[in-house]
């Protein structure tokens, strides 16, 4: 009976959520007449492309008591590293593989940190973001990237597949993927067990530790 009123609970937050948003959405068609256009959508969610695919990764690494405060600074330490490394004449594939291996291995020392030092995430999380940012901030000298940059680097983010925003089919990909993970997978439903109670996990044979820093490397 309670686990149908939790059911009954989480449906009805879920429609509050949406019902306020259909609401914003309303009032702002009133007050505009551009918003409610396939153009202002379009850029709205192009804009959001990036949060998006990052919070694919950390609600995952929440679900199972964890967070990440460090996560925007990957992401700039990363770009920084793929546009240098593309000024420099390596190809635009090669130098984005170059820039995710970069942020997983800040995601492995943030798993070490937490996970296998216990230290608590929001320390090592926020220690490794300010050390990022620091690196980002060093190796640009607080200018952005811009000059001898191939054509080819912002295909990503401003390419277009027929009418539709390549960037926007990439979001698309990675939240279906991240829904079949949390849904489908063993790693999902660890992430879900380690959430709700890490010492039964620990005890029904579940590797805690590495799940837990294999989702800081997600």
């Amino acid at each position: 009976m309670s686990r149908t009123k939790k059911i009954d609970k989480s449906i009805y937050q879920k429609l509050v959520i949406v019902g306020v948003l259909l609401v914003i959405m309303l009032a702002l068609t009133i007050l505009s007449r551009d918003f409610l256009t396939v153009t202002n959508i379009s850029n709205v969610l192009r804009q959001q492309v990036a949060t998006v695919i990052a919070g694919c990764a950390v609600t995952l690494l929440m679900v199972s008591g964890n967070f990440d405060l460090s996560i925007g600074s990957i992401m700039a330490i990363a770009g920084t590293f793929s546009a240098i490394l593309a000024t420099w004449g390596v190809p635009v594939f090669i130098a984005v593989l170059i820039a995710v291996a970069a942020g997983a291995l800040v995601g492995v020392i943030n798993g070490l940190l937490v996970i296998l030092l216990d230290v608590p995430s929001i320390i090592a999380t926020l220690g490794t973001m300010y050390a990022m940012r620091g690196v980002a901030w060093v190796v640009t000298n607080g200018n952005s990237i811009s000059r001898g940059l191939p054509r080819d680097f912002t295909v990503l983010g401003r390419g277009f597949v027929g009418p539709i925003s390549l960037s926007l089919l990439i979001m698309a990909a990675v939240v279906v993927l991240f829904l079949f993970i949390q849904h489908k997978t063993l790693l999902g439903k660890y992430a879900f067990a380690i959430g709700g109670n890490r010492r039964t996990a620990l005890l029904s044979g579940i590797n805690v530790k590495r799940i837990g820093v294999i989702l800081y490397v997600l």
